[in-house]
């Protein structure tokens, strides 16, 4: 049982890589781990060691005296508003694990997995952090990259952290691979392949967030049919023009194509996360739509708000605009997960930032020969109307 408000399981069972090789207690943390006020690195620190550091002990510890520490503000957040946190859902669906906070524990069970920056597409919500495609837009957006390493795979082939996943297989429960594009980091599918040959695959829970443009192989679907559970979640922002604009240089038809090609296997669960920003917060029915193509239920979509960049966050919009949206969006399709947006979005005002996406977006239009407004027409014209 849990005694508090605050705690969450993931600091007991599980570490996040980032896609430059960086520790996280989850994606959602605010910070990265640190050593010395140095971010800890799988290069030069090992995963056990880092899951028994410090600043690990501290969170679990603060956890259990009530606090609620700034690190998990983006749940604390979420939770104001009603909406389930992840660390809600963590709670909920590791309940037969909860007792571990009051034991001493060993090894993460559960891994997020971001293998490096390799991707094909360099997403309005992104950076060079996690695609290295942005290099050359951040280059000419902010005259220098944002992420100075220039390696787009911290974990090589040769890497002695593959020997150390290796050796937390026999206890693995959960993987969730992410990137980067996860389809194009081909060594991962050795990793997998090596849970199928030492037994232990039908224990465990894979789950991808992908693009959806990277064409599924037989050889993918061979493997995870081994594992316990697979679910595959598409980052789809909107559909046709508006996904190829949020998603550049994504075709919207190739993510049609990967949705009709995993229809086919039932074992394999599909669903959708949708990063909801400035851009795309009036046209959240168009992902209802495609909910019902599929004759998919309202549980395999997931919204997931943006808080970085913070310009893109849809907390900067007026507040008379966000009477407007809020209006906009019951009149189209009031469901619960549409009032948990608006919630999010009249949580706080932030307006100070809506010159700073005009300024960007603009420029990077520009850039990439794309207009917004021609885009998302109704946005412009509330943006215009403020």
């Amino acid at each position: 049982m849990i005694e508090n408000e605050s705690v969450c399981i993931l600091p007991w069972i599980h570490l996040e890589t980032t896609a430059t090789g960086f520790i996280k207690p989850c994606c959602l943390s605010k910070d990265y781990l640190r050593v010395d006020n140095k971010k800890i690195n799988l290069d030069t620190t090992s995963i056990k060691d880092i899951f028994h550091c410090s600043q690990m002990e501290k969170l679990r510890t603060a956890m259990l005296k009530g606090e609620k520490p700034s690190n998990c503000v983006q749940c604390w957040e979420l939770e104001k508003i009603g909406k389930e946190s992840k660390r809600q859902v963590a709670n909920k669906n590791y309940k037969n694990q909860l007792h571990k906070i009051h034991e001493k524990i060993t090894v993460p069970t559960t891994l997020d997995l971001k293998l490096g920056t390799i991707c094909n597409l360099k997403c309005r919500s992104c950076d060079s952090y996690s695609s290295f495609k942005w290099r050359e837009d951040e280059e000419l957006l902010y005259g220098r990259t944002v992420n100075p390493n220039r390696s787009t795979n911290w974990i090589d082939d040769q890497s002695l952290t593959w020997k150390e996943l290796e050796e937390l297989i026999p206890t693995l429960e959960y993987l969730e691979i992410t990137g980067g594009e996860p389809f194009l980091i081909k060594k991962h599918f050795d990793f997998l392949q090596k849970c199928v040959e030492k037994g232990q695959a039908n224990k465990i829970t894979v789950h991808y967030n992908t693009n959806g443009t990277v064409k599924i192989t037989d050889r993918m679907i061979n493997i995870w049919k081994n594992f316990a559970k697979v679910s595959i979640m598409f980052s789809i922002d909107g559909i046709n023009e508006k996904f190829e604009y949020l998603r550049f240089p994504g075709q919207w038809t190739d993510v049609v194509a990967n949705i009709q090609s995993l229809m086919v296997h039932k074992e394999i669960f599909f669903h959708i996360c949708c990063t909801v920003s400035i851009f795309n917060v009036l046209y959240l029915n168009d992902l209802y739509k495609l909910l019902d193509r599929y004759k998919l239920s309202e549980n395999r979509l997931y919204f997931n708000m943006v808080f970085e960049p913070s310009y893109l966050c849809i907390k900067n919009f007026p507040l008379p605009v966000k009477q407007k949206i809020k209006d906009y969006l019951y009149l189209q399709n009031p469901t619960e997960k549409i009032t948990e947006v608006i919630n999010f979005m009249l949580l706080e005002n932030k307006n100070n930032l809506l010159h700073r996406f005009l300024y960007l977006t603009e420029k990077l239009d520009t850039i990439r020969n794309q207009s917004w407004e021609n885009t998302f027409p109704e946005l412009a014209t509330f943006i215009k109307k403020s």
